[in-house]
């Protein structure tokens, strides 16, 4: 091999490294939704990664006197409070095995909101187009999980999430 041959050849190499560094999200190979898989109660779950703000540790949480669970605790994260969501009693899941390990903050218009969820797996993609609502027998459930298959984790809908914090909201899973 001569000289010229590896430098061609280094060169096509770094060509194609440029291109694949290059492209966008929407030009990649894996289409779907890109989520945050995480586990509350020995479930799996997904949520939408754009509306996610940050992952934080679990803290100190602050119950509020008065309040319904799963919206009666708040927290804090540099400064700032935020309404807590204990997803276990949201989705009436074991509360042995939610363990409170993580909050996600999330972000939806200009609003802002924390989940206390349990360990974070990591960041892939799910297929939106098939998952449909969740058949249950707990209108919650129904309300706030999604399912693209048997083998799929369910996904959480930002949108009900935050509905919990709107005064008008006519389907109230907490006070029915």
């Amino acid at each position: 091999m001569s000289f010229e041959n590896d430098s061609q050849r280094v060169g096509s190499v770094y060509l194609e490294r440029a291109r694949r560094l290059a492209r966008t999200p929407s030009q990649s190979a894996t289409p779907g939704l890109r989520v945050l898989f995480f586990r509350v109660g020995g479930v799996r779950l997904a949520l939408d990664l754009g509306a996610i703000r940050e992952v934080q540790p679990a803290g100190q949480l602050t119950r509020i006197p008065g309040a319904p669970p799963p919206l009666d605790c708040v927290t804090q994260v540099r400064g700032q409070i935020y309404p807590l969501v204990d997803l276990a009693a949201l989705l009436k899941l074991d509360a042995s095995e939610a363990q409170p390990a993580n909050v996600l903050l999330l972000r939806r218009q200009r609003r802002e909101i924390a989940i206390q969820v349990g360990a974070v797996e990591g960041v892939g993609t799910i297929d939106p187009g098939l998952s449909h609502r969740v058949e249950s027998n707990e209108e919650t459930r129904a309300r706030f999980l999604r399912r693209g298959g048997a083998d799929q984790p369910f996904e959480l809908s930002v949108e009900q999430l935050f509905s919990l914090f709107e005064r008008n909201s006519t389907d109230d899973p907490i006070h029915s």
